[in-house]
């Protein structure tokens, strides 16, 4: 019997293995890594953008895969144009980490495995105006220590949103304490409170603690 086991080649053990889950219930690995990453990538751009601006942020750690995905993909001294799934999402994080929420849109919408799914276009429609929200987000993290006030025109006309998907946005972030400062309800202005910003010892201090960290995690 183990003489009969070890005479099946690898083409009639996958074919085995079909007969045995119907063809509709079968998962795409590359769509389901599709999902994963893009899933990844509007959560983790956000995160990793408000913990290089606050100080007193605890440090969330959401995908560690992702991260060292990315992390990776940062390491490359040349990146051609992407030629997988994992190199589309990989540049449309970079894309939505610089703020450039148009080609993060690009990149996403330039994966064919969209198509696997149904109500692709909703699909898309619905990733677009996610990445337009958390690009928002992403600025705001980002800049917040550049700006003494700034107005929500400005921001709507940057992200192509509304004023009032904008103002929720910034209200959002500021009632769940991710953003250090008030809005103006009179002009529609965003002020922003000082003397929350990293200092340039703070930022080293903290860059000395991930890598601490992650010497850590690589030896257990």
């Amino acid at each position: 019997m183990i003489q009969r086991y070890n005479q099946v080649s690898p083409e009639q053990e996958r074919l085995e293995k079909q007969r045995q889950l119907p063809f509709h219930m079968h998962i795409n690995l590359e769509l389901l890594e599709c999902v994963y990453l893009t899933c990844s990538m509007l959560l983790e751009i956000p995160v990793l953008a408000q913990t290089g601006s606050s100080p007193d942020i605890k440090k969330r750690n959401i995908s560690k895969t992702y991260r060292r995905m990315l992390e990776y993909h940062e390491r490359q001294i040349f990146t051609g144009p992407p030629e997988n799934t994992r190199d589309h999402v990989m540049q449309a994080s970079k894309a939505l980490a610089a703020g450039d929420w148009k080609k993060s849109i690009h990149f996403i919408h330039s994966i064919k495995i969209w198509e696997l799914m149904p109500n692709t276009d909703d699909i898309k429609t619905m990733l677009a105006k996610q990445i337009q929200e958390e690009g928002l987000r992403t600025y705001l993290f980002t800049y917040a220590p550049f700006y003494d006030t700034l107005a929500s025109e400005t921001l709507s006309a940057m992200f192509e949103m509304e004023t009032s998907k904008v103002l929720a946005v910034i209200s959002k972030m500021i009632s769940h304490e991710e953003l250090a400062a008030s809005l103006d309800q009179v002009t529609s202005t965003v002020i922003f409170r000082k003397g929350v910003e990293l200092s340039r010892l703070q930022s080293l201090a903290i860059a000395m603690s991930d890598r601490a960290s992650s010497l850590i995690e690589t030896n257990e």
